[in-house]
């Protein structure tokens, strides 16, 4: 099938379309498989069924405290925790030299390195 033009002497008018624009999108990636996984739509929360094991706590160091990937020095660190920060004191490694955490008010989870921490008294 063949199509004919026809041309009214006339050029087209260019035109400018926007530009697409990259949208960030949030994936979840596991940590690992020692870590404890949250739910992707769930927050962190102190555990009403394990009250004696966890609870609220703040990081201690002025400079911070990296929240590891496993309970090792040599292992990824996924963030630097702040001063004063809150966070969810989950359970302990058997040595209890480690501590399994997660940031209050979202599920980021990890490892902390053990007296770095101090329980909130309230």
């Amino acid at each position: 099938m063949s199509r004919s033009l026809t041309n009214n002497n006339s050029s087209p008018t260019p035109t400018s379309l926007p530009l697409p624009t990259a949208t960030p999108t949030l994936t979840s990636t596991p940590i690992s498989s020692s870590t404890t996984s949250l739910a992707s739509d769930s927050v962190c929360r102190l555990q009403p069924e394990s009250p004696e094991s966890s609870y609220i706590a703040y990081v201690v160091p002025s400079k911070g405290l990296n929240l590891r990937a496993e309970p090792r020095q040599d292992s990824k660190p996924l963030k630097l925790l702040k001063f004063n920060q809150r966070i969810i004191i989950l359970k302990e490694n058997e040595n209890k030299t480690w501590q399994n955490i997660c940031v209050e008010g979202n599920n980021l989870k990890g490892w902390v390195k053990a007296n770095n921490t101090k329980k909130v008294v309230e």
